[in-house]
């Protein structure tokens, strides 16, 4: 995660929230109406970073150490330097420490705040290709960033409504490596990707008369790789539902040949009278965490059984681990 574009460290964030003087003064009057602590006296100059720190307290704002989720309980041991100082320390595990770009920027929208300009991302200038179209369209970042450029829609605005239709359904979302349509357990805006096509159905049908231009930004894409899949019998034996193994086949039997909405996505092609349907490992593991009936550190295991979609499925899951 160090290094990638949709990151920033803890410690480079608080350093450029204060060079802001707009997202400054707004701090001091959320942390003034507020009354975070009573017992402090907030300045201009100290109440953006303080207003970082509350939102990580909180758990408001996500922290990352390498792919691991920092608790809000967590305690560091800070040693001091030579002359009793902790600066250096607290700057190292600060470095270290790790927020999504899109996350801090949906919860300064959510208190209506503005955006600091040193965080609004350019694709070209950072070589961001999160935001860019491919030919299987764009993430959600790079729908509501071509819609701000294009159009001069607000960034921010798009980038939630978007977000809420994939979250609800009403907008399909494709794997960026094949382009195959599929349910992600845990959608996110910086990964799956959006057709053009189907962005601009969905805008028709929300009202409005932005329409995003297929050619913009388009940088190719990785080779289409030929759609990889396995049988009932692989499903069955490498996704141990139930512990014994009669249960586990009962338990998968009906739901292959008469697939649930849930696992549907999931498969690759139709059966026929003794041909089995076709499955895809990786989909079939973010349904089941969906479902919530196998947990992501079982199917770390689970995968094992599926060495060809094992790094798709751990790099899907990133962010959904503690």
């Amino acid at each position: 995660m160090i290094g990638d574009p949709a990151f920033v460290s803890v410690w480079d964030l608080s350093q450029l929230l204060d060079d802001d003087p707009t997202f400054a003064a707004e701090a001091l009057a959320l942390l003034s109406r507020d009354h975070v602590d009573k017992k402090s006296t907030y300045t201009v100059a100290s109440s953006a970073s303080a207003l970082l720190n509350v939102w990580l307290q909180r758990g408001e704002l996500k922290c990352y150490d390498e792919r691991r989720q920092v608790g809000t309980d967590f305690d560091a041991i800070l040693c001091p330097d030579g002359d009793g100082d902790y600066t250096d320390a607290q700057e190292i595990v600060e470095r270290a420490w790790l927020v999504s770009r899109t996350d801090f920027a949906l919860l300064v929208e959510s208190y209506r705040m503005t955006m600091p300009a040193a965080l609004v991302r350019n694709p070209q200038e950072h070589n961001d290709s999160t935001l860019l179209l491919t030919e299987y369209g764009y993430t959600v970042d790079g729908a509501a960033h071509a819609l701000h450029d294009q159009w001069g829609a607000d960034e921010a605005k798009w980038r939630r409504r978007i977000m809420d239709a994939v979250a609800a359904g009403n907008l399909r979302v494709r794997d960026p490596k094949d382009g195959a349509y599929y349910v992600p357990a845990t959608p996110r805006t910086f990964y799956e990707r959006i057709s053009v096509a189907d962005l601009n159905a969905w805008l028709a049908k929300s009202g409005t008369t932005f329409e995003l231009d297929e050619a913009h930004d388009l940088i190719p894409s990785s080779p289409r790789r030929a759609p990889e899949s396995v049988d009932r019998n692989r499903i069955i034996d490498g996704f141990p539902v139930c512990r014994n193994a009669v249960e586990n086949r009962e338990y998968w039997d009906d739901k292959l040949s008469r697939p649930p909405k849930w696992l549907v996505s999931a498969r690759i092609s139709v059966g026929k009278p003794g041909v089995s349907s076709r499955w895809d490992p990786a989909q079939v593991a973010h349904a089941l965490v969906g479902k919530k009936a196998m947990t992501i550190r079982a199917l770390d295991v689970a995968m094992k059984n599926f060495p060809d979609w094992e790094n798709e499925w751990r790099e899907q899951t990133t962010l959904d681990r503690d």
